[in-house]
């Protein structure tokens, strides 16, 4: 549990990777089904599906498949560039890029204050400030189940973005 006005880092435990293709689950790879996906994903009270796995936070895709050993057991960061293990990984443009394409999960409990009558002088409301240092390559981010505003993707490789989460109304 956070209170406004600390600072949190996002990174390390807690954080679960999902594939994109197992989670549409066969159906088509529309807007509406992105949507979807992100609205479940981003409710605390969903529970993570089985073929998530834990996530390497910061880091790639690449970096967790190969932190759960997903091409292999004996395939792994520090061994990614020994002999021929580098030709054992799927390249993107061979297998497409629903199969580099995961949803990233974290559950967070944050308290923000009310916000003061319309009418006061109180101190502004307090929020909560999200900053990604490094998105590669692009970030649909859903809070509570809902898109956060603010947070349109455009796309490029390393982007940092930020966002204010305001507090309740």
């Amino acid at each position: 549990q956070v209170s406004s006005g600390e600072g949190v880092s996002l990174s390390g435990a807690d954080w679960f990777a999902c594939s994109h293709s197992a989670l549409l689950g066969g159906a088509d790879d529309t807007p509406e089904k992105v949507a979807e996906i992100g609205r479940a994903m981003a409710s605390p009270n969903t529970s993570l599906p089985t073929e998530c796995v834990p996530a390497v936070v910061p880091g790639t895709v690449l970096t967790t498949l190969l932190s759960n050993r997903s091409f292999g057991p004996n395939i792994t960061a520090e061994n990614i560039y020994f002999e021929d293990n580098l030709s054992k990984i799927p390249d993107i443009n061979v297998t497409g890029p629903l199969f580099y394409t995961y949803w990233f999960r974290s559950v967070l409990d944050v308290r923000l204050g009310r916000r003061p009558p319309a009418n006061t002088t109180c101190a502004p409301p307090p929020s909560l400030r999200v900053s990604f240092r490094s998105v590669n390559y692009r970030a649909d981010v859903f809070i509570n189940g809902k898109i956060a505003k603010g947070t349109t993707p455009s796309l490029g490789m390393f982007r940092r973005f930020s966002f204010a989460v305001p507090a309740p109304p």
